[in-house]
């Protein structure tokens, strides 16, 4: 996980969400950060219980919530009660390299962005952030069957008013920056 250094909604916003938890280094580098709630989400359950045990003193003071399943289903119910600005790190997608923590989809981008829309309404949505990682897999043909036109429709959706940027990640402009576009320095 990769945080861009011109991350202008940061100030606005003490919620992050992150689809993938993995080994825990985004949940690390978000509180790193400053925010306030921190609210990971795991589809494999090694990592689930890897990281229960890792941030056990952070989920007991609040500040951290780890959700055991696929993020495609449970980001929505995640999310319904959050009235602030929440910034989405969508990291989530098959571990090919340990064969580990596949959904229903390889990579479940379209539902989860299905499935916040459901649960925030525009007014909800209209200061989030959305960062989307891996973007040179997703756009790849075949590689996780990402339907890339449906992507970027609920991208619009979620918010006609984001202004969309390729940023730096670990691969340059591998992450795709959503943002209300009147917050952009």
């Amino acid at each position: 996980m990769t945080f861009s250094t011109n991350y202008s909604i940061i100030n606005q916003s003490s919620v992050f969400l992150e689809t993938g938890t993995f080994h825990g280094a985004g949940i690390k580098r978000a509180l790193s950060e400053g925010f306030k709630k921190v609210i990971s989400i795991e589809v494999y359950e090694p990592l689930w219980l890897e990281n229960l045990d890792r941030f056990k003193n952070e989920i007991e003071d609040g500040r951290v919530s780890l959700i055991f399943g696929d993020s495609g289903y449970v980001i929505g119910d995640a999310v319904a009660e959050i009235d602030d600005p929440i910034v989405f790190w969508f990291d989530a997608h098959d571990q090919t390299m340990s064969n580990a923590g596949v959904g229903d989809v390889k990579c479940p981008i379209i539902k989860e962005l299905a499935n916040i829309m459901e649960c925030r309404n525009i007014s909800q949505r209209r200061l989030d952030t959305l960062m989307i990682d891996d973007m040179r897999l997703i756009t790849r043909p075949n590689h996780w069957s990402v339907d890339i036109g449906q992507m970027y429709e609920l991208i619009w959706r979620f918010n006609p008013d984001f202004a969309l940027t390729r940023i730096e990640g670990i691969i340059n402009h591998d992450i795709l920056k959503c943002e209300y576009r009147f917050l952009q320095k």
